[in-house]
């Protein structure tokens, strides 16, 4: 009877798992990195046609600036839910266990060879190729000496090691004999080399201890195998010829290999006085937040659903947010902070760890600071940015959705998320496929042949793996045929769906603002309006943009969660209209179980919807997550807290001017202002709530389209400069 693992389960994947080939193979990645892949060109919406038309203060004078010329001019800190401004202040620092310096005394002796050598004069030849000489030697001989050194070490360790085991055996089993055939099959296993010639017979070795009835006994003999030999050793529970349990002790690698039949349940147990999730601080530089969640996965070996985090980030800056590992280990967290890299050539860093009881979920969080540069600010008046920020400070801004929400390419989501609240698939998935202003060349290509010919395999082997969309689309057409529209846009991950209807929601918000301000008053509720209390917080949460393919069947998506309490609006009548301030009032995002103003707004909102054929009371029975559209609730105008400002005056447009959490830890001062400066910047820190936009913020400040103000855009605004937005 051949012994069965106890404790191995093998899940059965989902028949629509994206683990599954496809018919249509594609092109290794590398061949969507080269010429025709890099050539397209940055497009920017014009702000007006997503409803961002007025300015909260018009009469005020803006100025003009650059925003982000470097990804370090755009410093966002998060503020977590007890109000402190998450920062990386503990880092620590481990050496990589694969230096090729510890391992290869040829790289030694090079790298010791080029620090000596300049010692040397240019012409030296002889002196330079005697001390190589010598350098070889002396490093051959310290490499000899360490190698015996290090197995001398080796060698006492493990003698020490079983000759511990060998005790615990002996008083757990109250028999010497049996801990004396353990100790020597421990010895011949640690010390035979496993390589091909012995890999058969070593693949039958084991060891089976007796039957062992007490659990914490059998805990403890486990435990004292791992923690000693879990490098070389691994033990399990099986059940021998007879059906008896006993403990199984193997040899962990074979013929290089790990073994896959193995019971885990003691390596993976989770000690249980410890909080199930370990807490970290997160910095990034120029990344997604998204992106690094994924190479961290990959780092720890895990699922990226078992990260946690209140809020992306913007991914051209640096920016410090709190993240969550559900059992996550400190030790090898920590270990991605290598020694042998500076600070400055990572990309993220990781530290500030602890253990917490609760995962990190989107929202949790009061909101974030920013530390911004706007540099080559045109105003040479000091006096003009002084009551600039002076009236931003005291009257706010119009907390429009900013640019962001509505994609980066020249078809904005919004017209997406349209189309699939009309239901009609076909419309929404030509739009997804066809051609783009601003795509490289070869995506361009690409687009244009699979609109001629609808050739699904051809289309998979050119459209890179980062246009997800696209390509679920076409796996799904793949699947069930050309006219099966519906299924295919189901591909689609859910996030990715929820946020193209989600666009729509903001779209229409971002128009009723307008159309409130242009018509109504600007400083004071007007009767009909809707309002909350001044103390309440209510924002919109970020979408999860996370493409997570076990998301997929997460059945608590879009559910309220537990413990939330639903808000009801005041509405503004002659009674109550002092109490409420501009800053108390709300418009709903539009839904299916939403109150809307009781004046004339809702005309507009319905007359708005109405033309554009969107009905959301049909969608309350509609299945998939990206018609759970209930709706909810933001606020007209928000205003910043805690500004602060400097005026700088430089002359390197390279130089830093804020210090990130980086420079802090290296105590590296940032440039001081100078007064003969030839360029003026201003550095602005400031906070916001969730969900407000920083780069709406800065627009009203400034003056300027929000498509105008960021350096990545200043080349490729097509909008002529006096054509500025309406002043309401």
């Amino acid at each position: 009877m051949k012994p069965q693992v106890r404790g191995r389960h093998v899940s059965k994947r989902s028949k629509f798992s994206r683990d599954k080939p496809n018919r249509g193979q594609r092109a290794p990645l590398a061949s969507f990195r080269g010429v025709g892949y890099n050539d397209g060109v940055h497009v920017t919406l014009d702000e007006r046609t997503v409803g961002i038309q007025c300015f909260r203060v018009p009469n005020i004078a803006g100025f003009s600036g650059i925003m982000k010329h470097r990804y370090s001019d755009f410093i966002v800190r998060e503020v977590d839910t007890n109000g402190t401004i998450v920062s990386l202040t503990e880092l620590p620092r481990h050496s990589t266990p694969s230096s090729k310096l510890l391992t290869n005394p040829k790289t030694l002796c090079e790298v010791l060879h080029q620090k000596i050598s300049q010692f040397f004069p240019a012409d030296s030849h002889s002196d330079n190729k005697k001390a190589t000489n010598l350098l070889d030697t002396i490093v051959k001989s310290i490499f000899t000496l360490w190698k015996s050194l290090k197995k001398q070490h080796r060698d006492i360790s493990t003698k020490r090691k079983i000759q511990e085991v060998q005790d615990l055996m002996t008083t757990e089993l109250k028999s010497a004999a049996i801990a004396e055939q353990m100790t020597q099959f421990l010895h011949k296993m640690l010390h035979s080399s496993g390589t091909t010639a012995e890999s058969d017979t070593a693949l039958q070795e084991e060891f089976l201890l007796p039957e062992v009835k007490d659990k914490a006994t059998r805990t403890r003999i486990h435990q004292s195998v791992r923690i000693r030999f879990g490098h070389a050793i691994v033990s399990d529970t099986i059940a021998n010829s007879k059906g008896i349990s006993v403990i199984r002790l193997r040899r962990l690698f074979v013929s290089g290999k790990k073994r896959k039949d193995v019971d885990r349940r003691e390596t993976n147990r989770w000690d249980k006085n410890r909080p199930e999730f370990l807490e970290f601080t997160l910095y990034k530089r120029n990344m997604d937040t998204n992106v690094v969640m994924a190479a961290l996965a990959r780092a720890m070996r895990c699922r990226v659903g078992n990260f946690g985090f209140a809020g992306t980030k913007d991914k051209r800056g640096v920016t410090t947010q709190r993240c969550t590992l559900y059992h996550g280990s400190k030790e090898q967290l920590e270990r991605l902070n290598r020694l042998d890299r500076s600070l400055d050539e990572f990309n993220f860093l990781v530290g500030n760890t602890r253990f917490v009881a609760e995962k990190l979920k989107l929202g949790d969080l009061i909101g974030n600071q920013f530390s911004i540069t706007i540099r080559q600010v045109s105003s040479d008046s000091e006096g003009v940015l002084h009551e600039a920020i002076s009236a931003w400070k005291e009257y706010g801004f119009i907390n429009y959705f900013g640019l962001q929400r509505f994609g980066t390419r020249s078809i904005p989501t919004y017209e997406i998320g349209r189309a699939l609240l009309r239901q009609n698939h076909k419309e929404a998935i030509d739009l997804i496929m066809r051609p783009q202003s601003g795509d490289p060349s070869k995506i361009h290509q690409a687009r244009e042949k699979f609109q001629q010919h609808q050739n699904v395999e051809a289309a998979l082997l050119e459209f890179p793996p980062y246009l997800v969309a696209e390509r679920a689309i076409l796996q799904g057409l793949e699947r069930h045929g050309l006219s099966a529209w519906g299924q295919a846009v189901q591909c689609i991950p859910r996030p990715l769906r929820m946020m193209y209807t989600h666009s729509y929601q903001s779209y229409v918000w971002n128009k009723v603002v307008s159309e409130r301000l242009t018509k109504f008053s600007s400083e004071y509720p007007i009767l009909g309006d809707l309002v909350f209390e001044s103390d309440v917080d209510v924002g919109v949460e970020e979408e999860n943009l996370m493409v997570d393919p076990e998301a997929e069947n997460d059945t608590n998506a879009g559910k309220k969660r537990k413990g939330d309490r639903e808000i009801v609006p005041i509405v503004v009548t002659e009674e109550n209209q002092k109490r409420y301030r501009i800053q108390d009032v709300v418009l709903p995002l539009p839904g299916y179980d939403i109150k809307y103003p009781q004046n004339s707004l809702i005309g507009f909102y319905n007359d708005l919807m109405s033309s554009e054929d969107v009905n959301f009371q049909k969608l309350t029975h509609a299945m998939g997550y990206e018609y759970h559209l209930p709706g909810s609730y933001r606020h007209l105008i928000r205003r910043p807290k805690n500004v602060a400002y400097e005026i700088k005056r430089y002359d390197d447009p390279s130089i830093a001017l804020f210090p990130t959490d980086v420079d802090i830890l290296q105590e590296r001062a940032v440039q001081a202002s100078i007064p003969t400066g030839k360029m003026v910047a201003l550095c602005l820190q400031f906070e916001l709530g969730r969900s407000s936009y920083a780069t709406i913020a800065i627009r009203d400040l400034m003056k300027q389209q929000s498509n105008c103000i960021e350096s990545t855009c200043k080349a490729q605004v097509t909008l002529d400069q006096k054509d500025v937005a309406v002043e309401c």
